[in-house]
């Protein structure tokens, strides 16, 4: 039976109640206006609208993931010192209704699924913590904690939350949306730019021009690397021809936003993706749909004033001067862990230990393996490859056992994306990101509930 944990008071006085209450807040605002306290007046509104979105968050948990994942593309708010994004102010409030909504519901509590990749993450997140007190930087090190820790919470809330097949749909559609609103949002940076020739010649000198609040070029292309296959594969999947039109369409800002960052590396983690992704689809009722799709992202590429940089950045790769930099810092990278190979340095530390300055920021390994075995030493490394590794071995067993033909075809979307996350990993940093770890394991989450859902729950899912 479901159980409902609505905060609120008996039917009968509930809406004497609320009432009662908007005429105190209409009283409050009053008197403020009258003595011209117009700075409390948005503190106590600024309050009123955080208590309601904190009881419909707690009532419709659905809400607050999607809620969540959109405060990443909302930035941040205020600046200078003062500067906080809204990420970091809704991560606290999801951890704590996750927890208590978690304590109430006593059913789903003692039946937890996926429970060694939990044990494994929580493994990994113990041992990282202890490798911090290493650490030169130790805040740092426990900042960067903090987005590895935030991807098991997000994991397990959605795990929880998602326990309906219209909430997967929902968040399938939902993913692409939010990387349409990236896209967007990267075109707007780059109207700000002083115009298209203008920010054409910027961005071809110095392409981090084209950054966020919370995320860099190269950062940025690695949610396209996720979001595309899903799309294609939610494209050749689900819905009605409405539903694939608009899909088909957000392809062409997919595109153009992995284009607008210039990552060399984004793009060849996506070719090698879709290239996973057809080997397996490509079948006489897909080959339509597929072909027109690929026609239309081969066109919008091509046309694209960017694409002969990228391709000329691709074919000068080993001449560049960012691969000798990184292979300079690889080599630090590698003799700071063979001087702490059992509890590395920390995260977000290796600059520290590095006689080859690679940037002015937070230096990161640019590979994952690397980064892992520097930062947290062999076992972290051990740890956290061994979780990865375990999670490609159960979504393709559960692509293998799969009898549905059509959700054999979104798990593999997801299987390549994911493939191609993993190859970018060993390029750019990724995982450690905030953000990212917030889109990549509620996104896992999905899939590995997807594939637990009964038969007929999957034929719902296709048929709605």
């Amino acid at each position: 039976m479901k159980q409902s944990y609505n905060i609120g008071l008996g039917s009968t006085h509930k809406n004497t109640f609320v009432i009662y209450i908007l005429c105190v807040f209409e009283l409050i605002l009053l008197s403020l206006l009258a003595l011209e306290y117009y700075d409390y007046i948005l503190v106590f509104v600024g309050l009123i609208l955080a208590a309601v979105f904190i009881y419909i968050s707690f009532n419709h948990l659905f809400f607050l993931l999607l809620a969540f994942l959109l405060s990443i593309l909302a930035g941040s708010i205020g600046s200078g010192k003062s500067e906080v994004s809204f990420t970091n102010i809704l991560f606290p409030i999801l951890t704590v209704i996750f927890f208590i909504r978690l304590f109430l519901d006593f059913e789903r509590r003692q039946k937890q699924d996926f429970v060694l990749i939990k044990v494994l993450f929580v493994a990994f997140l113990i041992w990282s913590l202890f490798t911090s007190l290493n650490a030169v930087n130790k805040s740092l090190s426990l900042l960067y904690w903090r987005n590895y820790f935030a991807g098991i919470i997000v994991f397990s809330f959605a795990l929880f939350v998602l326990n309906d097949y219209r909430k997967v749909k929902t968040f399938m559609i939902f993913l692409t949306v939010w990387g349409i609103i990236l896209a967007l949002i990267e075109l707007y940076v780059f109207s700000t730019l002083g115009g298209f020739p203008a920010a054409f010649v910027k961005v071809i000198f110095r392409k981090n021009l084209l950054a966020t609040s919370w995320g860099k070029s190269n950062y940025l292309a690695t949610f396209y690397v996720l979001i595309i296959p899903v799309t294609i594969g939610t494209f050749l999947t689900l819905g009605s021809k409405k539903l694939k039109l608009f899909l088909s369409g957000s392809m062409l800002f997919l595109l153009t936003g992995l284009i607008l960052t210039l990552s060399r590396g984004g793009i060849l983690s996506l070719v090698i993706a879709i290239t996973i992704l057809i080997s397996k689809v490509l079948k006489p009722r897909t080959f339509i749909p597929l072909l027109l799709l690929i026609t239309l992202l081969t066109t919008v590429f091509i046309l694209n004033p960017f694409a002969s940089i990228l391709f000329t950045g691709i074919s000068n790769v080993g001449s560049s001067l960012s691969y000798y930099s990184r292979l300079n810092f690889y080599e630090d990278v590698w003799k700071t862990f063979l001087n702490n190979p059992i509890v590395g340095v920390g995260f977000g530390n290796l600059g520290y230990h590095s006689k080859f300055e690679f940037t002015k920021s937070v230096a990161s390994a640019h590979n994952i393996v690397l980064g892992m075995l520097g930062e947290t030493g062999i076992v972290g490394a051990i740890l956290f490859i061994f979780l990865l590794c375990y999670i490609l071995f159960l979504v393709i067993k559960n692509y293998t056992k799969e009898k549905n033909e059509r959700i054999k075809v979104l798990e593999w979307a997801f299987i390549s994306g994911f493939i191609g996350v993993l190859i970018h990993s060993m390029m750019e940093p990724n995982f450690e990101g905030f953000q990212f770890a917030i889109v990549f394991w509620s996104t896992l989450a999905v899939f590995l509930r997807l594939s637990s859902f009964s038969d007929e729950y999957k034929s719902s899912l296709l048929r709605t």
